[in-house]
């Protein structure tokens, strides 16, 4: 990065300051990024580098130096996507880089302009905006050109079955189960919003052949946090039906089998839920009032869905009310 920097300038014949800003600026980020990734950096680092920034942006305020203007937008991008997570500012940076980069690449691609959307429809996710990203990505859905079909569709089926647009979920979570292309990752995230919509929409017989097929799926494979999610769902699945005794004997299995694992923190969300299903179920068993109450903490892993869990619990606990 430093040796293309140098090579930049050189071929400058009237540098100023704001070219050497432009390739400061730029490797700056590259090199920031690259420590805080291997866990090179301390706080006081990390606000140094912010305030570098805007320093930056107070330099350039008067200046229309393109070069400058979309290395900062970058930073500023990648800053508020992995660093302080804040939306609004996230959302910002990649106007100004989508407001600069044509100043720069003068021949934009399709597939990059769509990503700078699905990008953004993605960060709307992670704050909760579902009916913004819903919206976003129901005008693109139908172009086949993106290059990177995980995040753009994994992304709308999270904003459609929080929306409550079941209907496109399913179209799409059925394609995409269909598609001999998929990665079992993949299968594994749409059978599980398949799950999720079928007990949203309170279609409780369909279910049961959907966790024999992920079942399978993840015979063999060593993903905890798929197993926990799946065994979270089951566990919960079970006390919707009408046999409790069933329902207790599946509690019991997956509480258990949370104990045996080391990566499963019992101070979690999904442990502490089995902990609160389990106290319910004693107080059903002594015909006692069942107050099941939605924890934001339930959502430790499976960060994507607090109306999926809220909902659900919301019916569960209107089904063992005595």
């Amino acid at each position: 990065m430093r040796l293309y920097g140098k090579k930049y300038l050189s071929a400058i014949v009237k540098k100023n300051q704001f070219d050497l800003l432009a390739v400061m600026l730029r490797w700056q980020a590259y090199d920031f990024f690259y420590k805080h990734a291997c866990g090179d950096m301390n706080t006081k680092q990390v606000e140094e580098y912010y305030q570098h920034l805007l320093s930056a942006e107070q330099k350039l305020s008067d200046s229309r130096h393109q070069l400058s203007w979309f290395y900062l937008s970058l930073a500023f991008m990648g800053y508020h996507q992995k660093i302080s997570h804040s939306l609004n500012d996230f959302l910002k940076a990649v106007d100004m880089v989508q407001k600069w980069r044509p100043n720069i690449i003068k021949q934009v691609s399709p597939e990059t302009e769509m990503f700078d959307i699905v990008l953004k429809a993605s960060a709307m996710v992670e704050g909760r905006q579902y009916h913004r990203a819903y919206q976003v990505l129901s005008g693109i859905l139908e172009q086949t050109m993106y290059p990177y079909p995980p995040l753009h569709t994994m992304t709308f089926i999270i904003s459609a079955i929080n929306t409550g647009h079941y209907h496109e979920a399913e179209k799409l979570i059925e394609q995409l189960i269909s598609s001999p292309s998929q990665y079992i990752y993949e299968q594994t995230f749409c059978y599980m919003s398949l799950i999720q919509c079928l007990l949203l929409q309170e279609r409780y017989a369909e279910v049961p052949p959907i966790f024999a097929k992920l079942n399978c799926l993840n015979s063999g494979r060593h993903a905890e946090a798929d197993d926990l999610i799946i065994r979270i769902y089951e566990t919960m699945f079970s006390f919707l039906s009408d046999d409790m005794i069933t329902a207790e004997s599946i509690l019991k299995k997956n509480t258990q089998w949370m104990k045996r694992r080391k990566e499963v923190d019992q101070l979690s969300g999904e442990f502490i839920l089995l902990q609160t299903l389990k106290k319910c179920l004693v107080c059903y068993w002594k015909q006692q009032p069942v107050d099941l109450k939605y924890d934001e903490s339930l959502t430790y892993i499976n960060i994507h869905q607090p109306s999926f869990y809220k909902t659900i619990l919301e019916r569960i606990n209107i089904r063992m009310t005595p």
